[in-house]
């Protein structure tokens, strides 16, 4: 076991000393603790502002919700006026779709039945065409 904990070291130590330069293009100013420990710094220096401002923040609370339930009623109108007309069209087309469905069940049917080998061989094996 102590073997392969050297081994794995001296694997590994390689690979960590190398990973900032292989972060990508820019200045590595500190390795793996030191950024998030100066990430962390940097949010909490961050948050008052973050919480405050921003499109979501506790400034734009106040007029998001009035925006939003002044807009209420238009948005339920509209969405109640859409609904209807498209529920009746649903209802008015249900005999004909059903009917047309199940007239149309005997040859999807035999069709499916009919392509089950070549789909299957084709699911199975995408590659063979």
């Amino acid at each position: 076991m102590f073997r392969t904990v050297i081994t794995a070291g001296v694997i590994a130590l390689p690979l960590v000393t190398a990973a900032p330069a292989l972060a990508g293009p820019g200045t590595v100013s500190c390795s793996f603790p030191c950024t998030i420990v100066g990430q962390t710094l940097n949010n909490y220096a961050g948050l008052p502002a973050a919480t405050i401002g921003g499109p979501n923040g506790y400034a734009a609370f106040i007029p998001n919700t009035i925006g939003n339930y002044g807009a209420l009623p238009s948005t339920t109108l509209g969405n109640y006026a859409t609904f209807l007309p498209t529920t009746l069209d649903n209802y008015a087309n249900l005999p004909g779709t059903t009917l047309g469905n199940y007239a149309a069940f005997p040859g999807t049917t035999a069709s499916n039945y009919a392509n089950l080998p070549s789909t299957t061989l084709h699911n199975v094996f995408p590659g063979l065409h």
